[in-house]
């Protein structure tokens, strides 16, 4: 038992380094591409869970993305003593 969370937790480790290598463009074209794939139903159902599985992960990497960007640039805004819209 031991041995499985100590390669689970290198497991998510990996998983966290291979999210912090991309770009927002990356991961939405990768998003595009799974969403390609469970549209034309070319998904084997034993790899759905994983398709949706690592969807999710990439949406929420977008996400904090965008919300990251967003305070940078009201950071600036505020910085300069501008009005960000």
């Amino acid at each position: 038992m031991l041995l499985f969370r100590v390669w689970l937790k290198s497991r998510k480790e990996e998983e966290i380094k291979k999210l912090t290598k991309l770009t927002y463009s990356q991961a939405l074209t990768e998003i595009e591409k799974i969403v390609q794939i469970i549209e034309s139903q070319e998904v084997d159902v034993d790899d759905l869970t994983d398709k949706v599985k690592r969807a999710s992960e990439l949406i929420i990497f977008c996400r904090n993305k965008l919300r990251g960007t967003e305070e940078e640039i009201n950071k600036l805004f505020d910085e300069k003593g501008l009005k960000a819209e």
